[in-house]
């Protein structure tokens, strides 16, 4: 369930448009695992059907790019669970 009456004073910008709080994963940005793109799991899909929920402390230390009006971001991603980083990410 996400919470619209959250926010994140020290989000940059560029990530505000893709901010989100997510009860289970606290402060988010919604973006799309690169590795999806070149899945066959990608094919016939339209992007937004591929975006997660991606922990913003996660995106803030690694690269990502936006393309499109997408976040796009190497994360790993587990096809039976989504996005799967280490807990020392989440921030509620």
């Amino acid at each position: 369930m996400v919470d619209q009456t959250k926010v994140f004073p020290e989000l940059p910008s560029e990530l505000q448009p893709f901010y989100v709080y997510v009860y289970d994963n606290g402060h988010c940005v919604m973006g799309i695992a690169k590795s999806l793109m070149s899945s066959e799991f990608s094919k016939n899909t339209e992007l937004w059907e591929l975006e997660s929920a991606i922990p913003i402390k996660y995106v803030l230390e690694h690269e990502f790019q936006i393309r499109d009006s997408y976040l796009f971001i190497d994360v790993p991603y587990n096809l039976t669970f989504g996005i799967d980083v280490d807990d020392k990410y989440l921030e509620f």
